[in-house]
């Protein structure tokens, strides 16, 4: 029969294991030791929730990173364009609408007009189109479900446990 510090020592190994497996910087005898050492479950669960505190700011900051390079992105484009334009206007002010380059062949071409709409107020309801778009209300189904309703298509699952911590 095994004791709870027993149990817990092994929920320990087993936690701090998962770790590893997750990516977080411990080898194998590192875990052994902090085990050996009789670190406590509680220790072995601080470890994690670091680790977890660690996990939640990379994804804010790969977040944050992502907005930032479709910022970039958007200039880098708009940057193109305005260099595209540039040719255009040296090339059509000398009335060329050809030149070969080492880069390759430039060629003015007209472009289509674009239309630019300067006051949206004025213009008749024809020519405005409406989007809807549809979601799933998994509250409403949610609380069909837990009222003991059926929802043909829907059901409740078995979540873990989950966890709450307050610092």
């Amino acid at each position: 029969m095994t004791t709870q510090l027993e149990q817990q020592a092994a929920e320990a190994r087993a936690l701090l294991q998962d770790l590893v497996m997750l990516g977080h910087e411990l080898d194998d005898e590192t875990v052994e030791l902090a085990v050996a050492s009789e670190t406590s479950l509680a220790d072995a669960v601080a470890a994690a929730l670091v680790e977890a505190a660690g996990a939640q700011d990379a994804a804010a900051a790969t977040a944050a990173l992502i907005d930032r390079l479709e910022l970039r992105r958007q200039r880098q484009a708009d940057r193109a364009e305005r260099i595209r334009s540039r040719i255009a206007l040296a090339l059509g002010s000398l009335g060329l609408r050809k030149l070969v380059t080492a880069a390759g062949v430039v060629s003015v071409t007209a472009a289509p007009p674009r239309v630019i709409v300067t006051d949206e107020g004025a213009l008749e309801t024809c020519w405005w189109i409406t989007k809807t778009t549809t979601a799933i209300d998994k509250a409403g189904i949610r609380q069909e479900l837990l009222a003991g309703r059926d929802v043909p298509g829907a059901t409740l699952s078995n979540r873990q446990d989950t966890i709450r911590v307050r610092t």
